[in-house]
């Protein structure tokens, strides 16, 4: 301690001389002392522990003091070689201390790291009971200090850490010891030089120690290039070795790893890259698939040697950018770039190791990509002719693609695109533009090869073998030509922006497979064509995205370059019909192609449109932009499908200008609605883009919808449409219904004409024929409902032919004519009513004539589905028969016709029919006729017969009926003047109930049949009703009915029949009609007197009256 103090505190020179003189003297001690104790050094660590640290406490002193002279050295002009003397005097005794320490072990110094993991002692520090760990800290931070070339601390501990009998040993614990010795020491190196530690120092070191992993590396892997059929865990023991050096990059700041890097290289250099034996590798490291999200380095559990040796050689290259070394990295690049050539022929069998080995050569050329700084990466082509795609492989050429898209997604998605990209695009284009040809070449190779065989080989391969072996060899090329199509994909996928993509964008790529499919059956697979429209969807995004200028020009490169073929492509798909040859995935394949060329051509056309580029009627025509084989009414089924499609994605672009296509929008909607349920598929879509737009062409019920289109959907849709149809015609002015009926018109004449088309089509398919024709049933009777105003049913749907036949409910559409006449009225058609009537009253006349009563009633009750017509029947027919019936006895056919209907109206709800305030006149209207009847009938002398009485029981049958909703309305308690005027109708009414009910009682009790009106009627008085009046409509009704029956009627005991043109009344008992049923006066008196009681209980109950009656059929048919 004396001699270290007073060399660094006492000591003075005043000439170099005595400075000279003194670093002589120095020297000597020094090197006598370090002589005399080398020899001792094994007795030293051999002996007790007080001589050890006496030992290790003066050479600590001793380096210190040494490191004093070299000082004085460095600081005077003394002669160079008085410095090197003392340099390698300092070397020399920092040898004989570590010799020391490395004859002591680590172990101590473990043990001190052990006790320091206790907060006791970590707070308490190294104290001088820790004399090993000092000695390595000073002989550490001397040698750092001293500086001297090539005599760092680790270059003079490998000595001692690697000695000549471990670098030549096979046992793996000699090798472990010298690595535990190495990574025991590494923690001292972040004391400081006042013995302070300093957290992350060891990530700035002063020198690292790679000559110790070197000389173990080397050593290992010579023993497995000596015998390579080695035990599983020797790949192991590599992988984990490889594994520290990465952590020593990774964790202790060890950048310039180029000397372990190199040993590494040469090794798997020397393997031809491939993986160590046994080691099962089918796919690249996870981090080079990981290039454009910041991948992680860090050694994962499934990673193998190589894998292990590529995250090495990244993480050095990124340590050594991040500190400036730009010189290194450039050296450690040019160190691991390989010159090995290989190639793998098509027609050679390729083993999967030597695949992995490629696999690996790609690898490691990515990696030094990837890592690399762009001005010292290694260049493009070197990878690229690895693999010459003309002869290789399949297997080879899809690991050069896969290569390829590892390397030109980092670079567009790290936006280097402008000036990185263009040799992955010679690349690209070179590798796809090869294989192609290849692919196109393969079937006359094939010939020529058979061809040039023997005449007697040559006749013993069939045709069949030749088209096999095509068909193999078209497999094979045909998954590369999918891998560099999808490649293309997945770099515009990753592309950041509008620029980036255009770089990215693979014009001839495209250009190619769709000239492939613009014939038919393409030779290429869906996926190809799949995936090339997938780069084009993504570049059309981009062009979306972006600012104007930079739009209008990648939209010119799409028109210039692409536009032509890809149109040509798609007619040709679109023309294509479904075939039952290919397989299911194939046509779904196809089908999925097809909606992506069908949106893209939508997409493309509104962006050519806006920029005045094209017209939509361009679409629809022979051309460049032609897609369609003509305008909507002329397309196929096929078409019309995808025709859907296209409209709803040009109103989806913001395009809703049909003007110049020759169709409206309205049109299309309506035709896309009545295709069979086959060929439906995009409706819904359409009329969601419909409803968010507000065009007003279906309901608000479809927001949000997401059932699948299908007949009943359908048939919904259209009724909206053609019931909006005739709402809009109603609505306008003169002018403009002129031209909305024209546009009404000629839709749906077009609709019918493409129905007639689409039955005849179906037809040749009995699976969804007659299913299709009962939806047409249903679109045949919505035009005769609501578009009979417009445009008249085509006589071919109201005809049995092999393609369609009527429904057999209503052939003739006659619910629909009626149900037409419900909305005229409803809508305040007056001209309506009077054809009704006749429509109805002739009806009638043919179901008496045809004694079809039942089948009438059955149409009645279809019919009155409708409101209108229940209106119009409560209001106008009915009225108007009740009181025929009492004119005319023989017109009670036709009160049990209406009479019956209205029951089964009343009897399909579930509870009362209701009828509002508004609905009570129509009730007034029946009720008075009812009135009126009766006192027409009370003023009769004659007494009344079964056709008389009969009409009374269903007249007050009828009544009867209306009751409970009469009972609901005044349950409200309504007070309007309509109810007031219905009481005083329903109050003389029971005028006549009060006195018959007595009559028919005595008639009964006395078996008198004999039914006088006067006493039946006695309640109704001689004066008549005052304010029984009926409108002009139910007073022609009622004549016309009366009338018609004294002229035309010809009624016999037993039957009622109806003359008609060609028949004579003379001829009138040959006359087919209804039968009359026998009269039974007793049972219709029994009847009226129930129905009676029944109308007196509900007049009580309604206006506050309580009494007990069985209540009866409604009435009697």
């Amino acid at each position: 301690m004396f001699i270290l103090t007073y060399f660094k505190d006492s000591i003075s020179f005043t000439e170099d001389e005595q400075a000279k003189s003194f670093v002589a003297r120095a020297h000597e001690c020094f090197h006598s002392f370090n002589e005399r104790i080398k020899p001792q050094v094994q007795r030293i660590t051999q002996g007790p522990e007080t001589k050890r640290e006496l030992a290790l406490k003066v050479y600590d002193r001793l380096l210190l003091a040494c490191l004093v002279v070299l000082k004085i050295c460095r600081f005077r002009p003394l002669p160079m070689a008085e410095l090197f003397r003392i340099e390698d005097c300092l070397k020399i005794m920092a040898n004989t201390l570590l010799s020391v320490l490395s004859g002591l072990g680590v172990t101590q110094v473990r043990k001190s790291y052990d006790d320091l993991s206790m907060p006791r002692c970590r707070e308490r520090g190294l104290r001088d009971d820790s004399p090993v760990i000092h000695s390595w800290v000073v002989v550490m931070k001397t040698l750092e200090i001293a500086r001297i070339p090539r005599a760092s601390f680790w270059e003079l501990a490998q000595a001692t850490i690697t000695p000549p009998q471990v670098l030549s040993s096979v046992d793996a614990r000699d090798f472990e010891h010298s690595w535990e010795d190495l990574f025991s020491l590494l923690p001292l190196t972040e004391f400081n030089n006042l013995g302070v530690i300093i957290p992350g120092q060891r990530f700035d070191p002063a020198s690292d120690g790679w000559i110790i992993p070197q000389k173990l590396l080397k050593r290992v892997f010579y023993l497995y290039q000596q015998n390579a059929r080695q035990s599983p865990s020797f790949n192991n023991y590599c992988r984990a070795l490889v594994g520290r050096c990465h952590y020593l990059v990774q964790q202790w700041g060890w950048r310039r790893s180029a000397t372990v890097i190199g040993v590494v290289f040469d090794f798997f250099g020397s393997q031809n890259f491939a993986h160590l034996r046994n080691e099962e590798v089918y796919k690249s490291p996870r981090f080079l698939e990981e290039l454009v999200r910041r991948p992680t380095l860090d050694i994962e559990p499934d990673d193998m040697c190589f894998h292990v040796f590529l995250k090495l050689v990244a993480l050095s290259i990124q340590k050594l950018k991040g500190i400036g070394a730009v010189k290194d990295v450039r050296n450690l690049v040019a160190r691991t770039i390989p010159n090995h050539n290989r190639q793998h022929l098509k027609e050679q069998n390729v083993l999967s190791r030597d695949l992995a080995a490629l696999r690996n050569h790609h690898d490691l050329l990515g990696t030094l990509f990837w890592a690399s700084p762009p001005e010292i990466r290694p260049p493009a082509n070197l990878i690229e002719r690895l693999v010459a795609p003309a002869s290789s492989h399949k297997e080879a050429c899809l690991i050069n693609v896969r290569c390829w898209n590892q390397l030109a997604r980092f670079v567009v998605a790290s936006g280097e695109a402008v000036q990185s990209l263009k040799p992955f695009i010679q690349w690209r284009n070179m590798f796809f533009q090869q294989v192609l040809r290849q692919f196109d070449s393969v079937a006359s190779v094939v010939q020529q090869q058979a061809l040039s065989l023997a005449q007697d080989v040559t006749k013993s391969i069939s045709d069949e073998v030749i088209q096999a072996t095509i068909s193999m060899n078209k497999a094979a090329v045909m998954d590369v030509l999918y891998a560099c199509a999808a490649a293309s994909l997945d770099v515009m996928r990753h592309t950041p922006d509008l620029e980036a993509a255009t770089f990215a964008l693979n014009t001839l790529q495209l250009q190619s497979i769709f000239k492939h499919f613009a014939v038919a059956p393409p030779a290429l697979d869906w996926g190809v064509l799949q995936a090339a429209l997938g780069t084009l969807d993504i570049f059309l995004s981009r062009i979306d995205g972006f600012k104007e200028a930079e739009e209008n020009d990648a939209l010119l490169l799409v028109d210039q370059d692409i536009s032509r073929s890809f149109f040509s492509m798609a007619r040709c798909v679109l023309s294509c019909r479904r075939s039952r040859a290919v397989s299911a995935m194939a046509n779904l394949d196809k089908a999925n192609c097809l909606e992506h060329i069908v949106t893209l051509s939508a997409r493309m056309g509104a962006r050519f449109m806006s920029a005045g580029v094209m017209r939509l009627s361009d679409m629809f025509q022979a051309g460049k932009y032609g897609l369609f084989d003509g305008p909507p009414y002329k397309l196929g089924l096929d078409q019309r499908r995808s025709l859907v499609l296209f409209i709803s994605t040009l109103l989806g672009c913001g395009w809703d200008d049909f003007s110049d296509g020759d169709f409206s929008l309205s049109e299309v909607w309506a035709l896309s609605l009545v295709k069979p349920r086959e060929y439906l598929g995009y409706e819904m879509q359409l009329a969601q883009e419909l409803h968010r737009q507000d065009k007003g062409l279906v309901p608000q019920t479809v927001e949000g919808l997401t059932v699948q289109a299908d007949y009943g959907t359908s048939r919904d849709l259209f009724e909206y449409v053609i019931s909006n149809m005739r709402r809009s015609i109603r609505d306008a002015g003169p002018s403009l219904q002129k031209v909305l009926m024209a546009e009404s018109s000629r839709t749906l004449k077009l609709l019918m004409e493409q129905i007639k088309g689409d039955l005849a089509t179906m037809s040749r398919e009995a699976s969804g024929h007659g299913s299709y024709v009962t939806f047409v049933q249903s679109i045949v009777s919505l035009i005769k409902t609501h578009g009979s105003d417009i445009c008249a049913v085509d006589n071919f749907f109201l005809q049995i032919s092999k393609e369609y036949s009527p429904s057999v409910q209503d052939p003739n559409l006659q619910v629909a004519g009626l149900i037409s006449y419900g909305l005229r009225l409803r809508e305040g058609d007056g001209r309506s009513s009077q054809q009704l009537f006749f429509l109805l009253f002739n009806n009638i006349k043919f179901a008496i004539i045809n004694d079809k009563l039942r089948e009438e009633v059955v149409m009645l009750r279809r019919g009155m589905k409708n409101p209108g017509i229940v209106d119009f029947v409560l209001g106008k027919m009915l009225p108007a028969i009740v009181r025929a019936c009492f004119q005319s006895s023989a017109a009670f056919p036709l009160l049990d016709i209406y009479a019956e209907a209205l029951r089964l109206v009343f009897a399909k709800k579930a509870a009362v029919h209701e009828l509002g305030e508004n609905d009570l006149p129509l009730v007034d209207v029946l009720t008075r006729a009812a009135v009126e009847g009766l006192f027409n009938v009370s003023r009769s002398s004659t007494a009344l017969g079964g056709p008389q009485l009969h009409a009374v029981r269903q007249t007050m049958a009828t009544l009867n009926m209306l009751w409970p909703s009469i009972y609901a309305v005044s349950a409200s308690g309504i007070q309007s003047p309509v109810w007031k005027a219905l009481s005083r109708t329903l109050g003389r009414l029971w005028e006549f109930v009060s006195t018959a009910e007595t009559y028919l009682e005595h008639l009964l009790r006395t078996e008198d049949r004999t039914v006088e009106p006067a006493r039946l009627c006695a309640g109704l008085g001689e004066a008549p009703f005052e304010e029984i009046r009926f409108d002009a409509e139910v007073r022609n009704f009622t004549e016309n009915i009366v009338q018609d029956i004294e002229k035309s009627w010809i009624v016999t005991a037993q039957t009622i029949s109806i003359q008609t043109p060609g028949i004579n009344r003379r001829g009138a008992v040959s006359v087919q009609g209804t039968e009359i049923p026998p009269w039974d006066t007793k049972d219709m008196l029994k009847d009226i007197d129930g129905r009676i009681r029944e109308w007196r209980w509900w007049w009580q109950r309604v206006y506050g009256v309580d009494c007990l009656v069985e209540q009866l059929e409604s009435v009697v048919f």
